[in-house]
């Protein structure tokens, strides 16, 4: 679904504070701006819509963070698994 400027905003809006409140690597914690993950954020926004449940979009967020950021995390990681479905809730917003 195509959304409008001002809905895709605020969809950014909350998925930044999800990625933010969750903060995979702890550049957050360690004082790094708010808009750290925007990066990542502009690839995986597109993926929620995409995603058919939650296991994938865990896949996909930890497939963009572990190229971007050359670390390892696991799309089983508890952290990656609470973030992917706070995310996927965001689905048909």
């Amino acid at each position: 679904m195509k959304k409008r400027k001002s809905e895709y905003k605020e969809l950014y809006t909350k998925v930044r504070e999800i990625f933010n409140k969750y903060d995979l690597i702890g550049l957050i914690d360690l004082g790094f701006p708010s808009d750290e993950y925007d990066q990542e954020i502009s690839k995986i926004l597109p993926m929620i819509d995409k995603s058919s449940n939650v296991e994938e979009l865990s896949i996909a967020i930890v497939n963009i963070f572990n190229k971007n950021f050359e670390i390892d995390i696991k799309s089983s990681d508890k952290i990656v698994c609470d973030l992917s479905a706070e995310l996927f809730e965001l689905k048909e917003y």
